[in-house]
């Protein structure tokens, strides 16, 4: 393997590869560093969702799956929403020419050399297929050994160790769609350094500029985003200003310019922490109580933030005047002149089969800061929707995924929009789901000599949480041995190793079980055993 490709099977260079709908400009993103997982936000962004129908797009419907539990042990952005499980499988041929196909035009270098440029045009974090993991902050590594898996080369390792489907984390850039490959403006723009500057407190008629990511101005240099802290370092960038020989001393903020690109909040702090959230309007003003050393830390929850903060001195002063914002700067709730409109527009599909999520996308204009959108819904002719996931309003655009649901039938999927207990609007339409049985198939065996190993194949739809698939199997004159082989269940094709020693006449079954559920089993299967 080379340093920034997968090796490229014979076939792989007949499979096609994504096109982006707008011109991309010749600079590439910047080569973006490892943003491990650390909310719960379990809800698909809109990067997820939009890659998720390019694979569609350019190599036709296999399953993709964004969002998991927010309680499923380990790191892998699912329960941020931004991730994404493409179910393509090594063992089939067809499907690997596809995978290496795409990965291999994700990881090849671009005009100047540079590897992993589309990888940087989508806002991909990392990989992990077939055993090994390719990373986009550290591409001169190439395709390495992920988790051990050479040495699990048992079918029970094939999701654990990623044959059965192609993971792609996302960098919070990627995850809002916010990269070339959908605006066509690449962003270079990483993380300002940490840093530690005086600057003047200003006044309501005359500002000091306390921080601006632009110009640099409270930092060390320019044209950088504030960061988060993560495992490996740690990011702060204070500002100090003097401190008024007043009691109990105040420092007024105004946000002319604020932006962060992940679902998170920006900290200020001093004597108290004042917390902005995403999503509040440029102009906001807050005032932050003073220390006696007049230090002032801004720090972003997640991701990245662009940040424009003017200083308006101390807030004990008289209200401050209007700055270059669309908005008077004095602290005020967003005014909202007519009431929110919510529009459900579509599902990621009509009818599913139980526990597999959907997606529901939408449009919500004109919600005060801190609403919440829901997903609702309930059982054709009932009396009561139940909501089955929810977010903060952070956009016009909805995009939410909502886990499968147990029960079969038909049902009504809604949108509300709330603000705290309060009700401002719901959908006018309900769109219609129907959720269908779970369904285990299992191919017909193959005549075969007593002792020879040899592989039951099949595909499993509707794979609950924690499913395992059961082979049941009966000898000839036996009783049914109701636990012959017991593997983890994942949706599509599954196999399994079998060795059958008696001569005579098998009978084989598969079932589909999570606890005592049963959900379904294959029909019965002969198979002949022959004498060697």
């Amino acid at each position: 393997m080379t340093a920034g490709s997968l090796a490229v099977a014979a076939n792989a260079a007949k499979a096609p590869v994504p096109t982006a709908n707008i011109t991309l400009p010749p600079t590439l993103d910047w080569q973006a560093e490892y943003q491990g997982q650390k909310l719960c936000s379990d809800w698909a962004k809109p990067g997820a969702v939009k890659l998720s129908k390019l694979l569609a797009d350019t190599y036709g419907e296999y399953t993709t799956y964004i969002i998991r539990s927010c309680s499923t042990p380990g790191i892998s952005e699912h329960e941020e929403g931004r991730a994404l499980d493409w179910m393509v499988n090594v063992e089939k041929p067809e499907e690997k020419a596809k995978a290496e196909s795409f990965l291999n035009w994700l990881t090849a270098p671009g005009p100047q050399g540079e590897l992993g440029a589309m990888a940087r045009r989508l806002g991909i974090m990392y990989l992990i297929w077939d055993d090994k993991m390719w990373r986009v902050y550290r591409p001169e590594d190439g395709w390495q050994e992920y988790s051990g898996c050479s040495n699990k080369q048992s079918d029970a390792y094939d999701t654990s160790c990623h044959r059965d489907h192609i993971h792609i984390s996302l960098t919070w850039d990627g995850a809002y769609a916010k990269t070339s490959f959908w605006t066509g403006k690449a962003e270079t723009r990483g993380p300002c350094d940490s840093s530690s500057v005086e600057r003047n407190s200003g006044s309501a008629n005359s500002p000091s500029v306390l921080l601006n990511t632009d110009s640099g101005a409270g930092l060390l240099s320019g044209g950088c985003r504030l960061g988060a802290s993560d495992s490996y370092r740690d990011r702060a960038y204070q500002v100090t200003v003097p401190v008024p020989a007043v009691p109990n001393p105040v420092q007024r903020i105004q946000l002319t310019s604020f932006d962060l690109n992940a679902p998170e909040a920006l900290t200020i702090r001093s004597a108290e922490t004042v917390t902005v959230p995403q999503g509040s309007e440029n102009c906001s003003v807050v005032d932050v109580p003073l220390d006696s050393d007049g230090q002032i830390t801004f720090r972003v929850g997640a991701g990245y933030g662009q940040v424009i903060a003017l200083g308006l001195g101390n807030a004990s002063q008289a209200a401050p005047a209007a700055t270059d914002c669309a908005a008077p700067a004095k602290p005020s709730k967003p005014v909202v002149s007519k009431p929110v409109v919510s529009k459900l527009k579509g599902l990621s599909a009509a009818s599913v089969r139980v526990n597999t999520p959907v997606t529901v996308t939408g449009k919500v204009r004109r919600a005060p800061e801190g609403s919440t959108v829901k997903v609702q819904s309930r059982k054709v002719d009932g009396k009561r929707f139940r909501t089955k996931a929810s977010a903060e309003v952070t956009g016009k655009k909805v995009a939410l995924e909502f886990p499968g649901s147990r029960k079969i039938g038909n049902r009504e999927i809604r949108l509300r929009v709330t603000n705290g207990e309060d009700a401002l609007a719901t959908s006018k339409k309900v769109l219609p789901l129907q959720v269908l049985p779970a369904v285990v198939r299992l191919n017909k065996p193959e005549v075969f000599r007593n002792g020879k190993k040899f592989l039951l194949t099949g595909t499993v739809e509707g794979t609950p949480a924690n499913g395992e698939l059961r082979l049941r199997h009966r000898a000839p004159k036996s009783q049914w041995d109701e636990e012959r082989r017991i593997k983890p269940a994942a949706n599509g094709e599954y196999r399994i190793r079998l060795k059958l020693k008696k001569p005579g006449k098998h009978r084989l079954q598969v079932r589909l079980m999570s606890g005592k559920r049963l959900w379904d089993s294959s029909p019965r299967r002969n198979v002949t055993v022959l004498s060697r």
